[in-house]
């Protein structure tokens, strides 16, 4: 047999191992089938259910309006606050 200076190797690190599958492998795969198709059916469910009514735009205010509005809450909810942690009786503000 005439050696024509080329050798083959033949070893196990040459190979790729392919996953082997065990039983968490279909549960895992039966939870995420089912998981999608409980997102696209709530979707779809919602859409078809729901009773759409149509009702009249409401005129924007303006932001320094609402700014102010955002502030008066806040300071009422700041005092309404203090009010029930100290039992304190309300006081009079000047503003």
């Amino acid at each position: 047999m005439p050696s024509d200076g080329f050798i083959r190797v033949y070893s196990e690190s040459l190979l790729v191992n392919l996953p082997t599958p065990d039983f968490s492998m279909p549960f895992n795969v039966i939870c995420l089938g089912c998981t999608a198709v409980a997102l696209a059916f709530g979707g779809l469910h919602n859409l078809t259910t729901k009773d759409f009514r149509y009702s009249e735009k409401r005129p924007k205010t303006p932001l320094r309006q609402r700014l102010d509005d955002l502030r008066f809450r806040l300071q009422a909810a700041k005092y309404a606050l203090t009010q029930r942690l100290f039992n304190r009786q309300p006081r009079e503000h000047a503003d």
